[in-house]
């Protein structure tokens, strides 16, 4: 084995061949997998899905983003939504774009997925991936908002990027 054989995981720093990283990437898939699986457990255990929202939860942005390569939208939480996006693309062979955040909204995501759940992608590992148009999306999310405080529950949204979805 060549020293061009060997890459180093920038977070591990465990030197690695080129197969152990998803291409273009320089975190290795071990550490990424284990990142990812990380951040599902602390959702997971922040979510619960008939309790009143937490301070974490409320403190959580919801947001739709869709992928270069499937028409699909990813609807989620995150306290930070650009590092969400930098760690969905360190995961993934394709670019991620949010297109839509509801400030302060978090704590709605599992009421959304379950609303959209026969709309749910049932391949592939994602499950939080839908098969819905933006449109659709905004929609089930302001009904949920307004179900969940009365007010104008589009005062509480911005579209990030409309245009483009899924290029």
């Amino acid at each position: 084995m060549s020293a061009h054989d060997i890459k180093t995981c920038l977070n591990c720093g465990l030197a690695k061949t080129p197969s152990d990283f998803y291409a273009g990437r320089n975190h290795c898939k071990s550490c990424v997998i284990a990142k990812v699986q990380q951040h599902n457990m602390e959702r997971a255990s922040a979510s619960q899905a008939n309790s009143p929202p937490n301070q974490e939860a409320v403190a959580d942005d919801l947001y739709i983003m869709a992928n270069s390569r499937l028409p699909e939208l990813k609807i989620g939480r995150s306290k930070n939504i650009p590092n969400r996006v930098a760690d969905l693309e360190e995961s993934h062979p394709f670019r991620i774009k949010a297109v839509a955040t509801f400030a302060g909204q978090g704590y709605l995501e599992t009421q959304i997925h379950r609303r959209l759940s026969h709309r749910c992608v049932k391949f592939g590992s994602g499950r939080e991936w839908f098969d819905v148009t933006v449109e659709e999306a905004v929609r089930e999310i302001s009904q949920a908002m307004d179900h969940a405080a009365s007010g104008n529950a589009l005062d509480r949204f911005a579209f990030v990027d409309s245009q483009n979805v899924g290029k």
